[in-house]
């Protein structure tokens, strides 16, 4: 062999001895094992961080923000409503759904919408066992185990609702790794029809509420009022009776209105002490323009004949004399009789005329009757009384009277 081949040959060896005592075969496999166990962890890392966001993404928190926005942060009145299955089937025949949205604005606008947990969901009695071979699967099962939980929203300080989440039972709503994801369960909302009116009146009268005509179902059975003045009404007549309509089961003040008989409105009156409204009827204008002056002629001759300054012709064409009252003018002695020397009448006045029929009226007539006597002061009698006319062929005449308090 050539000295120069030698020599290569050398410093071959030379070279791979120092190799192998710089880089040993230890460290050569450690290095191996470290870089094998960086990967593997490292695909443990990313395999536990992609559970642990999986695990978040389904915490309840989410779908409570969602719920919160969606119903209440800026309430939609129509798709909560239909949510807590609340509103058609309450509402009473004078609202509308409307009428039930104006009323909630004014529970919930301008106030704080806030909403917090009332129950944490704590796990049911059976909770899953921790293996420590498969904890992915514990967690997933003391997840799926938590029960509802509960929350409340407020307005400011006042409660208006709770709603609740629940684990749902689809298979379509699981995580990859099986965790139930949870969805509302329910809403409940706290309002309440609380508002209700009571309304007095003539029955022969109509009374609406909101533009709704009130039909007898809503009359209070133990409300029926007669005026003293039917007692004097022929039978047969109707005359004038008070009875109450009591509507409950509404969420907003209402708007009420009374019509007469003859469809004109007629004042409402609210009675504080009662808590009703009360609405009268009203009168006839027509009879009174055409009447006024008749009544006030016929009570006048009628006086003037009670102080014996008249005679009975003066005013028997005014009176029904077939009438009780007229047996009883013609056949009382009349002792009240002053001495006097003349007499005025002053104050006159007919009111109240109301119709009962198309051959029955009632009115009001009132005066003061000066008795005069020389040298002395005047007697003073005050007359006031509601006389009752009929139509006797052809002809409006008094059949019954009473005397005002």
């Amino acid at each position: 062999m050539s000295d120069y081949r030698r020599d290569m040959r050398t410093n071959a060896e030379r070279t791979r001895t120092q190799y192998t005592r710089r880089f040993p075969i230890f460290w050569v496999l450690l290095l191996g094992f470290v870089i094998i166990s960086v990967i593997y962890i490292s695909g443990v890392i990313n395999k536990v961080e992609a559970f642990l966001e999986e695990y978040e993404s389904v915490q309840p928190k989410y779908v409570e923000a969602e719920v919160f926005d969606t119903y209440f942060k800026k309430i939609d009145y129509d798709k909560l409503l239909k949510a807590a299955d609340r509103g058609d089937g309450e509402i009473s025949e004078f609202e509308t759904r409307d009428d039930l949205i104006t009323y909630l604005k004014g529970l919930y606008e301008g106030k704080e919408i806030s909403c917090y947990s009332i129950s944490t969901g704590a796990a049911n009695a059976e909770t899953a066992e921790l293996k420590l071979t498969d904890l992915a699967g514990y967690f997933v099962e003391q997840f799926n185990s938590k029960g509802d939980i509960r929350y409340i929203v407020k307005a400011g300080e006042d409660k208006i609702a709770e709603f609740t989440l629940m684990h749902s039972d689809s298979e379509l709503k699981k995580s990859k790794h099986g965790f139930k994801m949870y969805e509302l369960a329910d809403i409940e909302l706290f309002f309440f029809p609380h508002e209700s009116v009571t309304v007095k009146l003539p029955q022969s009268s109509t009374l609406t509420v909101n533009g709704v005509t009130v039909t007898d179902k809503y009359l209070m059975p133990d409300v029926r009022e007669e005026e003293e003045i039917n007692k004097h009404l022929p039978d047969g007549i109707e005359g004038i009776v008070y009875v109450a309509y009591t509507i409950d089961g509404l969420f907003g003040k209402p708007e009420i209105s009374v019509t007469d008989k003859n469809g004109k409105a007629t004042e409402c009156v609210y009675i504080e002490d009662g808590n009703y409204w009360s609405a009268g009827f009203l009168y006839d204008a027509a009879l009174e323009a055409q009447f006024s002056d008749y009544v006030i002629n016929a009570i006048e001759k009628y006086a003037a004949y009670m102080q014996m300054d008249g005679a009975r012709a003066d005013f028997i064409d005014y009176y029904d004399t077939d009438s009780e009252l007229w047996q009883n003018i013609i056949t009382t002695e009349n002792y009240f009789v002053w001495e006097h020397e003349g007499y005025t009448f002053k104050d006159k006045k007919a009111s109240e005329f109301y119709r009962y029929d198309e051959n029955v009226f009632s009115c009001r007539v009132s005066m003061t009757h000066l008795l005069h006597r020389y040298g002395w002061e005047d007697y003073v009698d005050y007359i006031d009384m509601t006389i009752f006319l009929r139509n006797v062929n052809g002809k409006y005449v008094i059949f019954d009277s009473f005397a005002r308090q």
